[in-house]
């Protein structure tokens, strides 16, 4: 019989599949040129976002911080007048600057020196502008920051934070925040300021101020297994600590009848040098993602932080 259209003997090449078989690849297209990029970041170790944190400086003395700029795209970056459009009051300042009007080829850097000098007491913060003709980041924003204590003063020590754990779930609209505190130095009596919230970086976050209260209660311990008591308003209740070198491990319970101030504060005994405080935080959102951490205050300018935890409300 006969058959109309086109056939296939295996072996052939017919001009249907020739023009599918010797097709040209498409020509390579070379990535588009990034053009100039921006990166910024502190020297120091714990600094290497956007902001240099000073730490506790004493009265008449000075720190200095080292800002690195460099260019990690593959077009001439130039940068403009650092500090001049939005710049630094006293106790900050720049004090070398090896970045205006500077331009960077791809990979180089440059440097710009800021000093930290307080003449009293306080807390201080500022920032100040790096422009560019990055096209994404026409004006960096660098934030500094940092305390002026008194001579002499030294800084109280970072609370150590023991409940949430990092990264912990919660259940419900409300957790206690606890942590404790080794005294001051110095003697001073120490203030704690908490702040929890859901900014990252703790922007607009409005922390708690929590006060030293009299100690009421001296702790009882043993080798490795103690027992506290854990004061509550007119009520006493046995808490269980076992304490080791790696953690430590803290049960609560809290009951009817349990009288808490209207802040939601209460207070721990933890051995001869060591006090827990807590608080009561019932305004959770459930769903969100919040960041907390606690800060020390001395009372003449020392100010030491812990470190940041997350934890999330289911």
């Amino acid at each position: 019989g006969s058959s109309s259209g086109s056939s296939y003997t295996p072996g052939s090449i017919t001009t249907e599949t020739s023009a599918a078989v010797v097709q040209p690849c498409p020509p390579l297209v070379p990535p588009a040129p990034s053009g100039p990029q921006i990166s910024v970041r502190s020297d120091a170790g714990s600094n290497t976002t956007d902001q240099t944190t000073f730490g506790t400086v004493p009265i008449g003395s000075a720190a200095t911080s080292t800002v690195l700029v460099s260019n990690s795209g593959d077009q001439n970056l130039t940068i403009g007048s650092v500090a001049v459009n939005d710049g630094l009051a006293a106790p900050f300042s720049v004090s070398a600057d090896t970045c205006s009007s500077n331009t960077l080829q791809a990979g180089e850097r440059c440097t710009v020196t800021v000093s930290f000098a307080p003449a009293a007491t306080g807390t201080y913060s500022d920032q100040f502008d790096i422009p560019s003709n990055d096209p994404t980041a026409t004006l960096t924003l660098w934030r500094v920051d940092g305390v002026g204590a008194a001579p002499g003063n030294n800084p109280p020590p970072a609370p150590r934070l023991i409940a949430p754990d990092d990264e912990a779930e919660i259940a419900g609209t409300s957790v206690e925040f606890i942590w404790a505190s080794d005294p001051d130095p110095d003697g001073d009596p120490l203030t704690f300021e908490l702040t929890y919230c859901t900014a990252t970086d703790f922007t607009g976050c409005v922390p708690v101020e929590v006060t030293l209260p009299r100690e009421t209660e001296q702790s009882k311990s043993t080798s490795d297994a103690l027992e506290w008591s854990l004061l509550l308003g007119m009520g006493a209740v046995l808490v269980p600590l076992r304490r080791n070198l790696l953690a430590v491990t803290l049960i609560i319970a809290l009951g009817a009848g349990v009288a808490c101030n209207e802040k939601g504060l209460f207070e721990i005994s933890l051995g001869k040098n060591e006090v827990a405080y807590g608080f009561l935080a019932t305004d959770l959102e459930p769903g969100s993602t919040y960041v907390w951490k606690v800060e020390a205050l001395d009372g003449n300018g020392g100010r030491t932080p812990s470190e940041t935890r997350t934890f999330t409300v289911k």
